[in-house]
């Protein structure tokens, strides 16, 4: 018997799959999913800790990166925000919107389905992809694709067993490599690189970073940090970010260090030095904090030195500063005005050397993947006819606030609507 021939293969059940393969069959097509893992979404569940912000109505260009940023954003900016809101309103999930923290980017809007619940989300799209009756295979090993007399085979199985599906159109939507274990382990690069598709090496984003030696492991803070390109006589600004700090063992986090973290491995990819310069008291200049400082001095004159910044800032940074600063003992009223200038400097600009951006597995998405000029603007493959790519194959990818999930699904909508 002749296999079927169906209008649209999407190779990966996340979240830009899933979304491909309902636009393409509300239009009509008959498609068929086919996921290596066990369930579809299983990501896209457990995003936003588990309750989904799935876009944000602050949209720029700045949110996002990219080797084409102004043909990824031409895309966003079909769908992205109040576009997707509306679309996914008509699937039946209502949502809401949170803002974020005075320090955070003041117009972000972010998005959330109004139970949020990421399961649920998924849940409701993948009944839908029940409704429209599209095939969905799970548990399904690639091994090949070919296309013939213009028709897509999907080789599936293993050398001793094989099955093959076809289509006439194939979408890749295999996702990168971050979250590893909900099932993005870059297995389909070497099938996209048979295609005659390059790829740019994938590395981890909106992940922690690993920083040299510290003892402040354990610090919640609010503060500002600036990562630069450490050139010894010069430097190069890379990007900063203003909000809570999370200091490990192992290094810094929080969405600060987070929403840096993409650029900051391409750079270290490169070979460059790279440092964080942390703002403790960045609602201060470095005058008004020598003048809390000063007056400090004088309230606490009597006391000894040990006891200069107790109740001031955190106990850690109170004991680094102590030891390195106010090495010679005795009473408040001897510490001079330079030993409160360079605390006061240090409190402002506290440098940290980067040593390495933390695993795929800590990662929630990649940076890389197939090149943006490979693809046309409706991102169907330059080199096969036929062949298209959504969501994080793609070498595009955005700060944390529902921006990674708004490219999946623009990226799909303009795929499944297609013609």
């Amino acid at each position: 018997m002749v296999n079927e021939i169906r209008d649209l293969i999407v190779v990966g059940g996340g979240a830009s799959g899933i979304f491909t393969a309902l636009i393409a069959a509300r239009k009509g097509s008959s498609v068929t999913i086919i996921e290596h893992g066990k369930i579809l979404g299983k990501k896209l569940a457990i995003t936003g800790n588990g309750k989904c912000n799935f876009t944000n109505l602050y949209q720029t260009k700045s949110c996002y990166n990219s080797g084409d940023i102004d043909k990824a954003y031409n895309l966003i900016n079909k769908m992205g925000g109040k576009g997707l809101t509306d679309l996914f309103s008509s699937f039946g999930i209502e949502w809401i919107v949170k803002k974020g923290r005075n320090f955070d980017r003041i117009e972000a809007g972010y998005v959330y389905p109004a139970g949020e619940s990421g399961k649920e989300f998924v849940n409701i799209l993948t009944d839908e992809l029940i409704r429209l009756k599209v095939k969905v295979k799970t548990n399904i090993n690639i091994i090949d694709v070919k296309k013939n007399d213009g028709i897509f085979e999907v080789v599936t199985g293993d050398s001793n067993n094989s099955y093959s599906y076809f289509a006439k159109k194939l979408v890749i939507a295999c996702g990168g490599l971050a979250s590893n274990s909900t099932g993005s382990d870059g297995s389909f690069y070497n099938i996209i690189k048979n295609l005659g598709h390059s790829i740019i090496k994938p590395l981890p984003a909106l992940s922690s970073v690993k920083i040299s030696r510290h003892n402040f492991a354990g610090i919640r803070c609010t503060a500002k940090i600036t990562a630069y390109i450490d050139h010894g006589e010069s430097k190069v600004l890379l990007g900063s970010e203003i909000g809570e700090l999370q200091f490990s063992e192992q290094g810094v986090g929080g969405i600060p260090v987070m929403q840096l973290s993409g650029r900051i491995a391409r750079e270290l990819d490169k070979g460059n030095k790279l440092y964080f310069d942390i703002d403790f008291y960045y609602e201060k200049s470095e005058e008004e904090l020598r003048a809390i400082l000063k007056n400090r001095k004088d309230i606490l004159a009597e006391k000894t030195v040990d006891k200069f910044l107790t109740g001031f800032t955190y106990e850690k940074i109170v004991k680094y500063i102590s030891d390195k600063f106010l090495t010679d003992r005795g009473y408040v009223k001897g510490i001079t005005d330079d030993k409160i200038g360079m605390i006061s400097q240090w409190l402002k600009s506290a440098k940290f050397d980067i040593i390495s951006v933390n695993s795929f597995e800590s990662a929630q998405t990649t940076s890389g993947g197939v090149p943006m000029e490979e693809v046309t603007n409706s991102l169907e493959s330059k080199l096969v006819k036929g062949l298209f790519f959504v969501g994080e194959v793609l070498d595009v990818d955005g700060l944390c606030g529902g921006y990674n999930l708004t490219w999946a699904f623009s990226s799909a909508y303009e795929v499944g609507n297609g013609e």
